[in-house]
């Protein structure tokens, strides 16, 4: 279609985008569709729990992902089945019809005008069942001898880097831009450029769109196609440092954005409106992107966090679902009636916003005004997190 060469990417959570912050944008299939450009379409198939083995508890050709990834006219299919065949009891038992499985899917997309490109599978890291996962990780690489397959080593790359997968099976959005970086590497001859950014540690890092947070030691690393990048990192609540950076080879940089106070603790929210489902608490729950606040579709809607009682104020983190804000301010009030702006942001693009607010700022209120939308949908917040002393 328009020239495009169509990817689909077959798999099961870790293809899914499991524990991402969100699979429609930071899945490995959707940072490798960045990575590849505009002569490239992917297309995510990935379906949570699935198995390769037919007579698993959970069999990927049993899903609809899988008629789709067939007749959806995709050039090229990446496949990396095989976690879930060697991490539970029931499939364990049935490996022995791993290889057979494996030839007989390469066979259908062929069959379906695809080329097939198999993908060993992760890692299993934190289970004695890792060694279920080797032997099936050398099936896959010798069923892509045997049917001529190419073959991405994922098991090889991923081994010994729990920093990618820190519950032991998943990336993180980190991971699953590595992740991506090494299969548009491999499978497509991206040549792919190592960004080391120094920081404080614990602050969000961003360059370009991909995102991670910094370790224990203030480093964050990316894998990047040569280009031009803004490159930010911010501790949550506080103001950002920047640099643009013309990517060319393997490099590094410096960023140390000011400290923003601790997070304070919120008593209770209210908002202007919000869906039955999405009340306004969902947003200072600390439970993350397990929950969210979401208005009704008009502009002009807000949320406000009480503090319980007047406080210095530092800054402010807000992330947003996709419903996110072209344009709001922050407001700060200690009567709850009298608001004043002390921050705003008028060119926003959702994701993440951190804003440090005016030095000697108190309140008891702390409110996000939306100005104006920037999807047809209303103002959606994960979090609302207020910084001070």
């Amino acid at each position: 279609k328009n020239g495009r060469v169509s990817v689909g990417c077959v798999g099961d959570s870790i293809t899914e985008g499991f524990k991402s912050s969100d699979p429609s944008r930071r899945s490995y299939p959707a940072v490798l569709a960045d990575l590849l450009g505009d002569r490239f379409t992917v297309k995510n198939y990935g379906v949570g729990g699935s198995t390769l083995l037919r007579a698993g508890d959970l069999p990927y050709t049993q899903k609809p992902e899988y008629t789709l990834s067939l007749t959806e006219g995709c050039r090229i299919i990446l496949i990396m089945l095989g976690t879930n065949d060697c991490n539970r009891d029931f499939n364990i038992r049935r490996l022995a019809g791993f290889s057979s499985d494996l030839v007989s899917l390469v066979n259908d997309y062929r069959n379906a005008g695809a080329e097939p490109v198999i993908l060993t599978s992760p890692e299993l890291f934190l289970t004695p069942n890792n060694a279920y996962l080797r032997r099936a990780a050398q099936i896959q690489r010798e069923t892509a001898a045997l049917t001529g397959c190419p073959l991405i080593d994922v098991n090889e790359f991923s081994h010994g880097r729990l920093d990618l997968f820190p519950d032991g099976i998943h990336c993180d959005d980190s991971g699953y831009a590595a992740l991506a970086g090494y299969i548009a590497n491999r499978a497509f001859g991206k040549d792919l450029f190592r960004v080391t950014v120094s920081t404080r540690p614990g602050a969000f890092v961003i360059a370009g769109s991909s995102r991670g947070r910094a370790d224990g030691d203030g480093a964050a690393r990316f894998f990047l196609p040569e280009g031009e990048y803004l490159i930010r990192s911010f501790m949550p609540g506080g103001a950002e440092d920047t640099v643009r950076a013309d990517v060319t080879c393997d490099c590094s940089f410096s960023l140390f954005p000011a400290e923003a106070g601790r997070e304070l603790a919120v008593v209770s929210a209210s908002a202007s409106s919000f869906e039955p489902d999405n009340p306004p608490e969902n947003a200072v729950d600390g439970r993350g992107k397990e929950t969210r606040w979401a208005s009704a579709a008009r502009d002009g809607e807000w949320l406000t966090a009480d503090l319980g009682s007047v406080r210095p104020v530092t800054g402010v983190l807000l992330v947003w679902e996709a419903a996110y804000a072209s344009a709001f301010e922050i407001q700060l009030s200690e009567n709850g009636t009298d608001f004043v702006t002390a921050a705003g942001l008028y060119d926003g693009a959702g994701d993440i916003n951190a804003l440090p607010l005016p030095a000697g700022s108190r309140a008891r209120y702390v409110r996000m005004l939306g100005i104006s939308r920037g999807t047809f949908y209303g103002f959606s917040l994960y979090e609302f997190k207020i910084f001070g002393e």
